[in-house]
């Protein structure tokens, strides 16, 4: 769910009185002072404060009013300070690029990336290329990876139309339990 949505049915809680369109007034107000402000920023860059989840927020923030490039320059800070980016922050980048038209490079970022080869990387390439339209291109992303992901290949398979291939998929990687033995725990004789 997107942040803004988030608050704008937190202010409905808060105030039941006012409109909807009074509620996302408020909401609206409420995102872009936290985005001008320099509060939320500072408690991220403050030592120990990028935290991912802290970080997840502000970009997804950024993202929800359109601007998903200040996010990225905001990343590209916080990379540059520490040297490094941590995988955590790394998979918040790849929506934002993706939402600045660079689905390409995101992909290429996460095959050149080391854990870039992993289901996991697999999965957020697949989101990817399907959020962007390419439905097919995330099927054959996770095809490589099939049985450990079958349900979001099905998922992608169904949206494809491909119900048949979606439903087979599923059934070969859910196969029956065996068959338990009847045979009896206890022996009448002793095992000379």
């Amino acid at each position: 769910m997107q942040v803004s949505r988030v608050l704008l049915e937190i202010l409905k809680a808060l105030a039941p009185t006012a409109t909807a369109d009074q509620a996302e007034i408020i909401a609206c107000a409420l995102i872009s002072y936290l985005l001008s402000s320099a509060k939320p920023r500072r408690a991220a860059d403050a030592p120990g404060g990028a935290e991912d989840w802290i970080v997840d927020v502000l970009c997804t923030l950024y993202a929800d009013q359109g601007r998903p490039q200040d996010a990225l320059a905001w990343l590209d800070d916080l990379k540059a300070r520490r040297g490094k980016e941590e995988w955590e922050l790394f998979w918040i980048r790849l929506p934002l690029m993706a939402a600045c038209g660079r689905v390409d490079e995101a992909v290429e970022l996460t095959r050149a990336h080391p854990e870039g080869t992993t289901l996991y990387a697999a999965e957020h390439v697949a989101t990817l290329l399907a959020n962007a339209g390419r439905t097919e291109d995330a099927v054959l992303v996770l095809e490589r990876y099939a049985p450990a992901n079958t349900s979001t290949l099905a998922g992608y398979l169904i949206d494809l139309g491909r119900i048949k291939d979606a439903l087979a998929l599923l059934q070969h990687t859910n196969p029956p339990p065996p068959a338990v033995p009847t045979t009896h725990l206890w022996l009448d004789e002793p095992p000379f």
